[in-house]
C-alpha cells in the first residue's frame, strides 16, 4: 500500500507541476486547434508572451492556456523561462508590428471610433471604458478570428481589459479619413469619418487637432446642431492658442522660480521647496510612500509621499522639497508670471494668459501643456475650471 501511495502521490505531483508549468515565448509562434501542423491557426503568440501550460502532449506540443481564456496548441521550440538580449528570434508576421515612432513592442492600432473596453471576454461583462482610434495597443498574443477577443492587459484599475479583434489594425492616416470624409454623400458617414479625426488628431499634431474641429464644425452645421457648433468652436480657439507657441529659449522663462510655480496658501514655492508641516498642514493626511515616480526627476535620495491633494518629493539629505502634483482648491494655486491660476480659473481665462506658451492641448481629457527643453507642465480641467497641475522633467 505504502508503494501504491508513493505512485499515487507521484502522479499527483507530476499532473500539478505539468498544470503550473510556464514558459515565455521568445519568437513568434502559430497556435494550432489541435497538436498538428495541418490543423486550424488560431492566431499568434508573440515574443514575451507568457503561456501555462495545461498538458505536456505528445514530444513535440504543449496545450496552453491563452490570455483571451482561450486554449491552443503550440510547439516545444523558441520556449525558455525568461528573455534575453541574445536571443535570436524572427519579426512578428502581419499585420503586427514590432517597432514604430509610436510603441516600442509588438503591437497595432484602435481602428475605430469609441471602441468598448470589456472586463472579461465576453459581451456580457461589464464595459469598464471606451479606447479612440489610433491608440497603440501592445500584444502579447493576436488570434486571427475577427469575432475572438484580445487582452490589451491592464486597464484603468483592472489587471486585464479586452477588445474585440476586428477593432485593432494598422495606425489610420490621418489625411485619409479627410478624403472618405469629402467623398462621403450622407450625415452619418460625415459624422464617423468626423468622429475619427477627431479621436486620432488627439494623437497627432495641432495642426491635425485644428483641421478635425473645424470639420467638426461643419458636420454641426449640417444638422444645425448649435450646441455641438458653438462646443467645437471654444475648442478651436484653444487649439490655435497652442499653434504659435514661443521660442524655446523664451519659454524657458516659465520655470523662473521667481515668477512661476505652486502656491500653497498664497505663498510661491521656495527654491528649496516648502516645509514638511506646511505641506502637510496645506495637502491633507499622507497616503502613501511612493518608492518610485518618475525615473526622469529622481536624484539620490529622492523619496515620494503621496498626500491627499497632491504628490511631493523630499531629500532629506540636501533639505529639499518638491511639488509634483497639485491639486487646486481654495488653498492652492499656480503662479504663472503676474497670475495666479485658482480654482475659479476658466480654460479661456487661462488660454488668455498662456498663449503663445502652449505647447499642446488635448481636447479629449481637457489637458493644456507648456513644455520646454526642460520638462513642462500640464494643467488638467474639469467642467471648465482648473482643477490639477503636474510638473515634470524630460529624461
Amino acid at each position: 500500500m505504502k508503494v501504491l501511495y508513493t505512485i499515487l502521490a507521484s502522479i499527483a505531483f507530476s499532473l500539478t507541476a505539468i498544470a503550473q508549468e510556464h514558459f515565455f515565448v521568445i519568437s513568434p509562434k502559430l497556435v494550432y486547434e489541435k497538436p498538428n501542423s495541418k490543423s486550424l491557426e488560431k492566431g499568434v503568440l508573440l515574443r514575451g508572451a507568457k503561456v501555462d501550460v495545461l498538458n505536456n502532449h505528445k514530444d513535440k506540443w504543449y496545450e496552453v492556456t491563452l490570455d483571451n481564456g482561450t486554449k491552443g496548441f503550440i510547439t516545444k521550440d523558441y520556449l525558455g523561462d525568461a528573455l534575453f538580449g541574445q536571443d535570436e528570434y524572427i519579426s512578428s508576421p502581419a499585420p503586427i508590428i514590432d517597432i514604430d515612432d509610436y510603441y516600442g513592442s509588438p503591437h497595432l492600432f484602435i481602428t475605430k471610433s469609441k471602441v468598448a473596453v470589456y472586463k472579461e471576454p465576453t459581451k456580457e461583462s461589464t464595459t469598464i471604458g471606451k479606447l479612440f482610434n489610433g491608440t497603440p495597443i501592445a500584444l502579447t498574443y493576436y488570434p486571427f478570428e475577427q469575432n475572438e477577443w484580445v487582452n490589451i492587459g491592464s486597464f484603468k484599475d483592472e489587471s486585464h481589459a479586452f477588445v474585440e479583434q476586428y477593432t485593432l489594425g494598422k495606425r489610420p492616416v490621418f489625411k485619409e479619413l479627410v478624403k472618405k470624409y469629402n467623398q462621403s454623400e450622407f450625415y452619418e458617414d460625415k459624422l464617423k469619418f468626423s468622429n475619427e479625426m477627431l479621436e486620432l488628431s488627439w494623437q497627432n499634431s495641432l495642426e491635425d487637432q485644428k483641421t478635425a474641429l473645424e470639420y467638426a464644425i461643419k458636420t454641426a452645421k449640417i444638422k444645425k446642431d448649435i450646441n455641438s457648433e458653438k462646443y467645437y468652436s471654444t475648442l478651436l480657439k484653444y487649439v490655435e492658442g497652442a499653434l504659435n507657441p514661443v521660442k524655446v529659449e523664451d519659454a524657458e522663462s516659465f520655470f523662473k522660480v521667481d515668477q512661476t510655480g505652486f502656491v500653497l496658501n498664497g505663498v510661491l514655492e521656495p527654491i528649496k521647496g516648502f516645509t514638511k508641516s506646511d505641506i502637510e498642514i496645506t495637502l491633507g493626511k499622507r497616503i502613501k510612500l511612493l518608492s518610485f515616480y518618475n525615473e526622469c526627476t529622481a536624484e539620490e535620495g529622492d523619496i515620494y509621499r503621496l498626500y491627499t491633494l497632491g504628490t511631493v518629493g523630499f531629500n532629506d539629505s540636501q533639505r529639499t522639497t518638491k511639488i509634483y502634483e497639485l491639486d487646486i482648491t481654495d488653498k492652492t494655486a499656480f503662479r504663472f508670471h503676474k497670475y495666479l491660476f485658482t480654482s475659479k480659473t476658466s480654460m479661456e481665462g487661462f488660454v488668455n494668459v498662456t498663449k503663445g506658451y502652449l505647447s499642446y492641448y488635448d481636447f479629449e481629457n481637457n489637458i493644456f501643456k507648456v513644455q520646454t527643453e526642460m520638462g513642462g507642465y500640464d494643467f488638467y480641467f474639469t467642467n471648465n475650471k482648473l482643477v490639477k497641475v503636474v510638473f515634470y522633467y524630460y529624461c
